[in-house]
């Protein structure tokens, strides 16, 4: 008797989910949101949802600052400013990649390089993968997909 096949199911839903606490730094009283993420996620997508999170407007330079590595988006051409290694492209690189199952993991994200808005990310907590969680973070994400969209083109954001 043939044994039957294993259903195939989306990566995706297979993905650790991260719980981040996004502070931004230096201000009181203090400003931090938690954020859920698929640990597949990349940093450019995690720039996106901080962004629309945050109430920023995209209007400026940015970067990942992870071990002493400054992730971004190469387009912004940061190694012709940068006097420290290269700047690693922001897209290629997974946030389960620089905080691989580590609870507790800090990251800093750095916005406006003029007025240097820094955010301290921290991995609070790091989910198994769950299908029905999954389908509540398409959800939102989808939400977030859309107030990006209006971000990037400057047009107004509805709640």
């Amino acid at each position: 008797m043939a044994t039957p096949k294993k259903r195939q199911t989306d990566s995706a839903t297979q993905t650790p989910v991260y719980c981040l606490k996004v502070s931004l730094e230096g201000v009181k009283p203090p400003i931090w949101r938690r954020l859920q993420v698929p640990g597949n996620a990349n940093l450019g997508w995690l720039h996106a949802v901080i962004q629309v999170a945050m109430g920023w407007t995209n209007r400026h330079l940015h970067q990942f600052v992870v071990s002493k590595r400054s992730y971004s988006d190469p387009r912004h051409g940061l190694e012709d400013f940068a006097d420290g290694p290269s700047v690693l492209d922001e897209s290629a690189t997974a946030i389960l990649d620089i905080a691989p199952r580590a609870k507790s993991a800090a990251f800093l994200y750095e916005y406006d390089f003029g007025d240097s808005w820094e955010h301290r990310i921290i991995v609070e907590k790091i989910l198994d993968p769950d299908p029905a969680r999954f389908l509540d973070l398409a959800y939102k994400f989808t939400r977030v997909q859309v107030q990006w969209a209006r971000l990037r083109h400057q047009l107004p954001i509805f709640s």
